[in-house]
């Protein structure tokens, strides 16, 4: 099954005509996928509701309480919401963007005599890393674990893995953070970097992994590619293995004004936002249980999936 199906129906209930018709194929796979029709993915898993004219979107119930009082915000977040889900491809990051970021962190730490995942800290504090390592990462890495990391960046949660875990998998589509990666744990820890073109890394064996972690990874994910990502993760996860990771949520005023923030910067908006409702419907989709949900007050959220057959 494509790793794509599940989800393919978000843009046909949404672009179809008010006329009505026959459902798309995309109904059709979610249907039997478990996740209803375009409708139910649209209103009750993403938080949108839509009707089958695209032009009638709106906020679901569940955001209402977080807009009560703000009206404004209301309509401004639904006018963007709709935007960024009818939008077309140039709303996503362009390949490579992030390694930009990632060059000017070496090269200011070389500069420095300073780590470049000090400098990486330094510009993303606002993520709360820091804060969350021990709760929401560390504990789920019993000593000595293989661990799998998505999207480890210049390194910023993988230093901590040094001296706790005893295997790093490592899996990037940047050619440049898999070379870095390659120099930058030289000697400290056993490790392999792939570098992945889709969500699927046939390098690592079933059954091989104890624990996954990604931090600041999910927001830049589609929909269809989270749902991929699980999916292989559940593969590679032995029985009763951990997946935790963080991702940005409109759960909160907070996560709203970022949404809107972001999507003002020339009309686009090139996260994704999800909520505890959706993240977690996917999980269930791909096969992956939810252990732990977590909502802060801000933009940020984090869960933690467990892989448990039957």
């Amino acid at each position: 099954m494509s790793t794509t199906q599940p989800f393919a129906c978000l843009g046909a209930g949404l672009g179809a005509s008010a006329a009505g018709g026959r459902r798309s194929t995309g109904d059709d796979r979610a249907k039997r996928d478990g996740l209803a029709h375009s409708s139910y993915l649209s209103a009750e898993v993403w938080g949108v509701r839509a009707n089958r004219d695209a032009r009638a979107v709106g906020l679901s119930g569940m955001y209402r309480p977080c807009f009560k009082g703000n009206a404004m915000l209301a309509r401004r977040i639904k006018a963007a919401v709709r935007q960024v889900i009818l939008g077309s491809p140039e709303r996503r990051p362009a390949p490579g963007r992030w390694d930009v970021h990632f060059h000017e962190w070496v090269e200011t730490a070389a500069a420095r005599g300073l780590d470049a995942n000090d400098i990486g800290d330094e510009a993303w504090a606002n993520d709360r890393l820091g804060e969350v390592l021990e709760d929401c990462y560390l504990r789920y890495v019993p000593p000595g674990a293989s661990v799998l990391e998505l999207g480890p960046g210049t390194g910023r949660l993988t230093r901590h893995l040094i001296g706790r875990a005893g295997r790093l998998e490592l899996v990037d589509n940047s050619k440049f953070v898999v070379d870095w990666m390659g120099k930058y744990l030289r000697g400290k820890i056993e490790f392999r970097a792939h570098l992945i073109n889709g969500q699927s890394f046939p390098a690592i064996a079933d059954n091989s992994i104890d624990a996954v972690v990604a931090h600041g990874v999910f927001e830049h994910l589609d929909f269809d590619e989270t749902y991929g990502f699980l999916v292989e993760f559940r593969r590679v996860l032995r029985q009763g293995g951990p997946v935790s990771f963080n991702y940005d949520t409109l759960h909160s005023e907070a996560g709203a004004r970022w949404f809107l923030d972001h999507y003002k910067r020339g009309r686009r908006c090139i996260f994704r936002m999800y909520t505890p409702d959706f993240m977690g419907r996917i999980a269930e989709v791909a096969g992956l249980k939810v252990a732990r949900s977590i909502i802060s007050d801000d933009r940020l959220a984090h869960i933690v999936l467990v892989k448990e057959d039957g």
